[in-house]
């Protein structure tokens, strides 16, 4: 929405946006934590934890992981639904009635573009969830993510288990996407 609104801040967004679309997960991951790792050195104090040491674990760095991938995501399909929609004779009609951008953005758009952002749930929470299980793997958390790199859970049923239950997670997400389309997409048959 705020992209909508201010132009500028909309270009900017959309370079940001097209530069976190090219990256890998993983590569995300590492420049977040050489980030941390050189913020450390430059302020010569511990900044961001890493990688698990003991009972101290990251938070930041797999948050910020597991958030923006599927946030990029969610951020083009509500981008190319809101131009769609601001294209529509009705917002043409809005304006030119004396309303402005921002109350036609809040009033109109935001209520026809509700279908588009519960269609893209489903595909980015599965992202987050890959997401996590690349962070955790990678900053040495004991998730489920973690679970797949340590030697002595590497064993076929392990696998299988942790697969099972990143599967059971989506789809009980997917379940609960379905069920508030059905409840807050409007329907003109």
């Amino acid at each position: 929405l705020w992209a909508s609104i201010a132009r500028r801040t909309g270009a900017i967004l959309d370079g940001i946006h097209a530069l976190l679309v090219g990256l890998p997960d993983f590569f995300l991951i590492v420049l977040i934590q050489l980030g941390a790792i050189y913020a450390t050195r430059w302020l010569g104090h511990y900044v961001l934890l890493v990688y698990q040491v003991g009972d101290r674990t990251p938070f930041l760095i797999p948050f910020l992981t597991i958030a923006l991938i599927p946030s990029v995501t969610i951020y083009g399909t509500l981008r190319v639904a809101i131009a769609r929609e601001l294209g529509q004779d009705y917002v043409v009609t809005a304006l030119a009635k004396g309303l402005t951008r921002r109350e036609v953005l809040f009033s109109h758009v935001l209520r026809n573009v509700m279908e588009d952002v519960l269609a893209i749930l489903p595909r980015a929470t599965t992202l987050a969830l890959a997401s996590m299980a690349v962070a955790e793997a990678i900053c040495g958390i004991g998730g489920l993510g973690g679970f797949i790199i340590l030697p002595i859970y590497q064993g076929v049923t392990s696998m299988s288990a942790i697969c099972v239950v990143l599967g059971l997670v989506a789809m009980a997400f997917h379940i609960l996407y379905a069920l508030l389309r059905k409840r807050f997409v409007v329907r003109a048959e």
